[in-house]
């Protein structure tokens, strides 16, 4: 499995963080939430994401009869990228194209 970094190429927005295990898979994930044509994507090695602040957020989310406990909807709220995968995101060099399925 490899992590990626995700963004949309002309605006740099980000996309999000994906676990996949071929290029192929990553662009099916990325297709789930946008269209893919124009993503690009940078892979990442060792480093996470993490909440640098207390929170009340729990994993695996509690629920609280129908839905979930407010504090659990949203746990990675105000999260930050390790510094070594910040610092990944400063070569513009590693960014691929992610081209879209071909069916």
């Amino acid at each position: 499995m490899q992590a990626y970094l995700v963004r949309v190429g002309r605006t740099h927005e980000v996309v999000g963080l994906f676990l996949s295990d071929s290029i192929a898979t990553l662009g099916e994930l990325v297709d789930e939430c946008t269209d893919v044509s124009g993503c690009e994507y940078l892979p990442v090695g060792v480093g996470g994401l993490f909440v640098p602040s207390k929170t009340d957020a729990q994993l695996p989310a509690r629920q609280v009869d129908e839905d979930f406990h407010p504090d659990d909807e949203h746990p990675f709220d105000g999260a930050v990228l390790s510094e070594l995968w910040y610092d990944a995101l400063r070569h513009k060099e590693r960014w691929k194209t992610l081209s879209p399925a071909r069916d």
